[in-house]
């Protein structure tokens, strides 16, 4: 068996090095929000909130269908 020279943890060693050379990844290189930013009273700050929340309760819906799917299928050997 042939041990890389790197040792065990050596090719995440080398994506954490590449990671610090790319752009954007150094301190203070992003000064911009990724996103705008919305205050939380303002109308689209409350529709976005809206949306979040019927997104949420359709994933807790389709939970519960899987759950239950899963329920009703026979238990293997």
């Amino acid at each position: 068996m042939r041990r890389s020279i790197l040792g065990k943890h050596g090719s995440l060693l080398l994506v954490f090095v590449a990671a610090g050379m790319l752009a954007g990844c150094g301190p203070g290189e992003i000064v911009e929000p990724a996103s705008p930013v919305v205050s939380a009273d303002s109308v689209a700050g409350k529709k976005a909130r809206e949306q979040d929340e019927q997104f949420r309760a359709l994933r807790r819906q389709q939970e519960a269908q899987a759950h239950r799917r899963m329920k009703e299928l026979p238990e293997g050997e």
